[in-house]
Formats: C-alpha cells, structure tokens, sequence
C-alpha cells in the first residue's frame, strides 16, 4: 500500500512456504527467520504482524515402493532420484491408508504448477515404461 511504482510501501503482505521432510528441521527454520524477521522490524521501527495459516506434518512416502520405482527406473535405463517433496500431493493423503510413492517428471525451465508447466514426449514415454515395470513388479509379488 499504496500500490504506485517509486513509493516506499505504508503496508505489505508476503506469504513464507517453508518445506522440508523433518518437522523439526523446518519449524526450526521457520523460528530462526520470523526471529530475524522481528529483529529487522524493530531496527526499523515498523511493525511486524504473523499470521500462522497452515502447518502441514511431513508424509513420508513408503519405503518399499520407493525403492521399487528405482529398480524399475533401473531396468528401464532411466535414473530416479530420490526428490523430497514438500507439495500437497494426492499420495500425502493416500499415505494414511496405503503404501504410496511419486515419480516425478522433468518440466522445461522448472516451471510447476503453472499454466505453462509441460513434460516433454520423450520423458512421458520414460514415465509410463518405469510405471508399467513397477506395476509389473508388484503383480509379481502378488500385489505387495
């Protein structure tokens, strides 16, 4: 506020997403910079308001279907590493009831959840023959 180009704001609004897979390593990170946050409002004499929206735990994905989609990366001759992912994605909540694990796919300069996120043809195939190996795999253990 006010909202006009060359003017030093009277207000501002900012959100923070702090992500990581151990709660305590991302509360602690939260801690360290809403500390310096209030610090540099004090030397500044401005005031610093924080509002907590939402505090998403950690899930972790299922060990064993993890490790399986890296076997069947392998033998596709694709390479899977391991991604930690701080998004809300359908398998957080399907965790809760059953084993889950993602694959992710590359997208052109980074871009995620955006209009203009895309996956190129070549890693959609490479995608979908991982998947199809993995389920291949399950199938074979008798479904687990």
């Amino acid at each position: 506020m006010p909202g006009a180009i060359n003017v030093i704001p009277g207000e501002a609004h900012c959100t923070l997403d702090i992500r990581h897979e151990h709660d305590p390593v991302r509360a602690g990170a939260l801690d360290t910079l809403l500390e310096a946050a209030r610090g540099f409002a004090q030397e500044r004499g401005v005031t610093l308001t924080v509002t907590h929206k939402m505090a998403q735990p950690a899930v972790p994905m299922d060990p064993a279907f993890r490790d399986g989609l890296r076997r069947a990366a392998a033998r596709v001759g694709q390479s899977a590493p391991d991604l930690v992912s701080g998004a809300g994605h359908d398998a957080m909540i399907l965790a809760d009831v059953m084993p889950a694990a993602m694959l992710f796919l590359r997208s052109p300069n980074a871009l995620s959840h955006h209009p203009d996120e895309m996956a190129e043809p070549a890693d959609v195939e490479a995608a979908l023959r991982v998947g199809v190996a993995f389920v291949r795999d399950l199938a074979a253990q008798g479904g687990r």
